[in-house]
């Protein structure tokens, strides 16, 4: 009798044995992905602060842009002296924060009067003759329907990551 006991003993604990194993690897498993979940939502948290963070310095860049006086000098006495003047700010603008690569203002009727085009880290005034009708474009539709002081953003990626922003003054 003794005999069959002993394989109905080591089929029990093998059988316990591989439980126990099993319920281990769970436990572990359920350990790894919580680690991983705690490690993917403080990526995300981080990331989110980010974007916070550089949309907050973009829309000041803009409001302070929009609100210059340089720039409101040149929209309500559009000389080619005042629009110089303007677009030295943009300039300074786009050589303190290079990630610029367009810096414009388009007029109500969708018009460009100022470009600054900033190619291989060389900011440049587009000239005058290069400035390009927008009016079709959506955003500049989606802006001139804002009220002022409302900021527009858009972001559209195809070979880079590109944001618009735009404000209606």
């Amino acid at each position: 009798m003794q005999h069959t006991d002993l394989p109905f003993f080591v089929k029990t604990t093998i059988i316990l044995t591989i439980l126990i194993s099993i319920i281990g690897v769970v436990n572990e498993s359920l350990i790894a992905k919580n680690n991983f979940q705690s490690l993917v939502d403080g990526e995300i948290r981080n990331i989110e602060q980010s974007i916070r963070t550089d949309f907050s310095s973009l829309s000041k860049h803009l409001l302070s842009l929009s609100e210059s006086p340089n720039l409101l000098t040149y929209i309500s006495t559009p000389t080619p002296e005042a629009q110089t003047t303007a677009a030295e700010e943009f300039l300074n603008l786009a050589r303190n924060n290079p990630r610029y690569d367009q810096i414009r203002y388009i007029d109500k009727d969708g018009t460009e009067k100022i470009r600054l085009d900033n190619e291989a880290l060389s900011p440049q005034i587009a000239p005058n003759n290069l400035l390009q009708d927008k009016s079709t474009r959506y955003y500049v539709t989606d802006t001139l329907q804002l009220n002022k002081g409302e900021i527009y953003i858009f972001l559209h990626l195809i070979w880079k990551l590109t944001t618009k922003l735009s404000s209606f003054n």
